[in-house]
């Protein structure tokens, strides 16, 4: 979906049901910050971005997590999921747009 003109797509994703601290959810931090080159990729009638970025390369962290604990990240922040150890994880992940604020000196 676009992000509506004057706004940020900003995502929550928490872990329902899940082992402790094998959550499914990575993340490297502060890639929120730079600009990576990427493009899409026609996924089960979505585009979801792909990255020729090299995993071994990057600072790739989980979030260590209980069940119904959040995380809040902008949309550009390189993200993805693992598995734990086999069993079932259930989590939940929903797109917010917010209106962009502009401070002006």
């Amino acid at each position: 979906m676009p992000i509506p003109l004057d706004h940020h797509r900003v995502k929550v994703w928490t872990a329902i049901f899940c082992e402790p601290g094998l959550n499914g959810f990575r993340y490297v931090p502060g890639s929120h910050k730079q600009k990576y080159p990427y493009y899409g990729e026609l996924r089960f009638g979505l585009l979801k971005p792909q990255s020729d970025l090299v995993e071994d390369e990057l600072e790739i962290r989980d979030f260590v997590s209980q069940p119904g604990d959040v995380i809040v990240f902008h949309d550009n922040l390189i993200h993805g999921g693992i598995r734990g150890s086999g069993s079932t994880r259930v989590s939940l992940e929903f797109t917010i747009f917010v209106p962009s604020i502009r401070y002006f000196v």
